[in-house]
């Protein structure tokens, strides 16, 4: 399973009781819940082991793993938010 880097995640500062108002009661998953839907790669495959609908995808470690697939295309990051680490493949690498 991928794991992604904490950094603003649960433990980080930005998470707990005091950015609650008071009386309000926080439920929180264990920290391998939100590693399988944190990264893109774990995420996707526990997709599959649930059979549950999803796009074509496929993990690339380097430019000559890249499927032979129609254009455009995106590549995604393992872990990235926000539309950061995502890049559109247009045309065949020279």
């Amino acid at each position: 399973m991928s794991s992604c880097p904490r950094t603003n995640g649960p433990g980080s500062s930005r998470v707990g009781p005091r950015h609650l108002p008071e009386g309000v009661e926080l439920a929180v998953s264990g920290g391998e819940a939100f590693a399988r839907v944190e990264s893109k790669v774990a995420f996707a495959e526990l997709l599959e082991e649930l059979s549950l609908p999803q796009p074509a995808w496929c993990h690339v470690a380097k430019v000559t793993d890249l499927p032979d697939w129609a254009y455009p295309f995106y590549l995604k990051a393992a872990c990235s938010t926000a539309g950061r680490g995502l890049r559109a493949g247009r045309s065949p690498v020279p």
